[in-house]
């Protein structure tokens, strides 16, 4: 296969939930964003921050690991990253999610894919680890049959696509976020809570980097898990393959909670 006939366009495709008009398809991702017009103040503060001397850029980190994921055709890396959310201008990474339409820019601030990773966290910590993995990876109905899964409220999916008797359920489509960017899906080799948990955080840095999710991600698995190391861990690896001298520094900063927050005094 040639990776050149990847649907790469603003009307198709994974590339498409950032940069098609608000029509019908526009309304199925997206739940909350604020749009700008360049005829029109203020201007999209995103702009400048993203796309001017490269203030904000993908880190080395992220690129790492969308290149560590295979697509089904086996092509070596996940479109999400070097197709559709970033490109490379010159030697130098660029965030290209909010710049498809430079006349009618849009802050992204919540959607489906969010709302869905946060259902699947929510359903693992519950124990239902096969929604929880379903949701993340291939989908409801080629992960669990066709059929209605039925874990009681709010766990019930009806998947059922059928001709005769003609039924096509509301989750008969759904084919989960792996499943929709054509990624292999990620092993789960137990029923594991922080196995699949781990699944899901990761997922979701690959799905929605630089929609402004990360860190609190980070910090409420931490705070869950009691386990300062697991943000600290993180933010250090991005330092360090980035030749940051202080990636230590940060880090050891971070294995204390008190240091998560910004200082709030009341006068």
């Amino acid at each position: 296969m040639d990776e050149r006939s990847l649907i790469n366009n603003n009307s198709q495709g994974w590339r498409s939930i950032f940069a098609r008009a608000e029509d019908r398809l526009f309304g199925y991702e997206w739940i909350w964003y604020l749009p700008y017009n360049t005829l029109f103040q203020p201007i999209n503060p995103f702009t400048k921050l993203f796309t001017t001397n490269f203030l904000l850029k993908p880190s080395q980190q992220a690129i790492d690991n969308w290149n560590a994921q295979v697509q089904k055709n086996n092509f070596p890396y996940d479109a999400r990253g070097p197709k559709f959310s970033y490109i490379m201008i010159g030697n130098e990474p660029q965030v290209a999610k909010y710049g498809y339409n430079p006349n009618t820019e849009k802050w992204f601030l919540y959607r489906a894919a969010a709302l869905h990773l946060a259902f699947a966290e929510a359903a693992n910590r519950d124990g239902h680890h096969a929604i929880a993995n379903a949701l993340v990876n291939q989908g409801i109905q080629p992960t669990l049959g066709n059929r209605i899964t039925d874990e009681g409220s709010p766990y019930l999916f009806d998947a059922r696509k059928s001709d005769n008797p003609q039924i096509a359920a509301d989750w008969y489509l759904n084919n989960g976020l792996r499943g929709r960017a054509n990624l292999y899906t990620v092993p789960i080799t137990s029923d594991s809570t922080i196995a699949i948990e781990n699944m899901i955080v990761n997922e979701a840095g690959l799905e929605l980097a630089f929609e402004g999710r990360r860190w609190s991600d980070l910090l409420r698995i931490a705070l869950r898990r009691n386990d300062p190391a697991f943000l600290a861990d993180k933010i250090y690896e991005k330092l360090r393959k980035q030749n940051d001298p202080s990636a230590a520094t940060v880090r050891a900063k971070l294995l204390n909670k008190e240091n998560w927050y910004l200082p709030f005094k009341w006068q």
